[in-house]
């Protein structure tokens, strides 16, 4: 029966029929489906009558109709409800009788207008909200070069419960992310994680491999831990000239880290402009998780007339200048990470002869932080798998 917005409430009157109505709901994962259906039983006990209704499994938040009473409710009248619910889906609003004349949001009385003669309607709706025996909920953090958090890709890990395989999947964000919550049928005797295809670039340095010790159930969080593998440096030339002068030649730089040496040219800007990128795409040093550096930029040929003022110099990856949380500032201006792991250096040139008022190299960040950056939380909400029934009797 469906009861549209034209229902009102009504003054109380002999011959109210009931209408049970259930509502399955999933706080964790929005995703879980009961197993089956929840016998309901109602007795008045007022009158002494009893009824027996079913209400049918559905997906979470979908109201349905268990059955309907026809016109044996009074008003006053007591009524207590008993149910037997599928494993692990408890009522939660079934801890007191229910008067017949009430007013509560769960359980009033109406008068159907939508039908002639009007009817005389109560209605009961029963909650039932799934709490799993067992909860495990993994967080994953993404690091950078530096070991800050920073954003990441998503990715599944899969965890192994006595033997079963659960896909959890990971999204995508700003370090740490919270992934699917992971419902178990019990607390396992035997737990591993693992992270079978990381993305690219990302190496998983904490968190994963057998967990059968923990001893944190029924309720267990663990973080997995993934940083940035590689360092991917973009390099660009900045020539500046108060009198718009342009160097004649390009300039060469030497780019030095752990895997070799490389050597860079970069041209005269075109006219006009005055920033030039040396490196049509980003040059990748290898591991640099485990090498740590140092790179080195130096230059090796300048047009004459022409100094260098910022951008040359080494880093090896424990320095940081200034912290902003989009755009680490390391080894002096000029040098900024963005991204995780994308090194841009910005090698600034003037002619020497022009006058040393001439405005010397300022870089500008955006957003400044008096402390650590602090990344936020964001819960997120992904489709859980079902655990199998019965894997849990001992």
């Amino acid at each position: 029966m469906v009861l549209s917005h034209s229902i009102r409430r009504a003054p109380w009157a002999a011959g109210f029929q009931l209408v049970v109505r259930k509502v399955w709901r999933d706080p964790l994962t929005m995703s879980q489906l009961p197993p089956h259906e929840a016998h309901v039983t109602i007795t008045n006990q007022t009158t002494g009558a009893t009824w027996r209704l079913t209400c049918p499994p559905a997906p979470p938040g979908q109201l349905v109709t268990c059955g309907v009473v026809r016109g044996q409710l009074r008003v006053a009248d007591q009524l207590t409800v008993h149910e037997s619910p599928p494993l692990h889906w408890q009522p939660t609003n079934l801890g007191s009788p229910f008067t017949v004349g009430s007013d509560r949001s769960d359980f009033f009385c109406t008068d159907d207008t939508t039908v002639s003669p009007a009817r005389r309607t109560c209605l009961l709706t029963i909650d039932n909200e799934f709490h799993p025996a067992a909860l495990l909920t993994l967080t994953k953090r993404w690091l950078d070069v530096l070991g800050l958090d920073t954003a990441g890709p998503s990715t599944t890990l899969v965890v192994s419960a006595d033997g079963i395989d659960y896909p959890v999947a990971c999204p995508a964000g700003q370090s740490p992310v919270r992934c699917q919550p992971l419902p178990l049928p019990c607390s396992p005797t035997t737990l591993e994680i693992t992270e079978p295809n990381s993305p690219p670039g990302w190496t998983p340095i904490a968190g994963l491999g057998d967990l059968s010790s923990a001893t944190c159930w029924p309720s267990c969080q663990h973080t997995v831990v993934n940083r940035a593998r590689d360092l991917h440096v973009t390099i660009q030339k900045l020539w500046l000239s108060s009198t718009g002068a342009r160097p004649p030649m390009s300039a060469t730089l030497t780019l030095s880290a752990p895997q070799g040496s490389l050597t860079i040219t970069c041209p005269p800007p075109p006219p006009g402009q005055s920033l030039v990128d040396c490196t049509p795409s980003p040059i990748t040093s290898i591991d640099w998780l485990d090498t740590g550096g140092p790179i080195t930029l130096q230059e090796d040929l300048i047009p004459s007339r022409w100094q260098t003022f910022a951008g040359t110099g080494s880093w090896d990856s424990s320095t940081v200048v200034h912290q902003d949380r989009e755009h680490p500032l390391i080894e002096g201006p000029g040098w900024v990470l963005s991204g995780g792991n994308h090194l841009t250096i910005q090698v600034s040139n003037r002619p020497s002869d022009e006058p040393s008022q001439y405005p010397v190299y300022l870089m500008v960040i955006t957003r400044w932080l008096d402390r650590a950056p602090q990344a936020p939380r964001r819960p997120s909400r992904s489709t859980s798998p079902t655990p199998p029934a019965n894997r849990c009797a001992r």
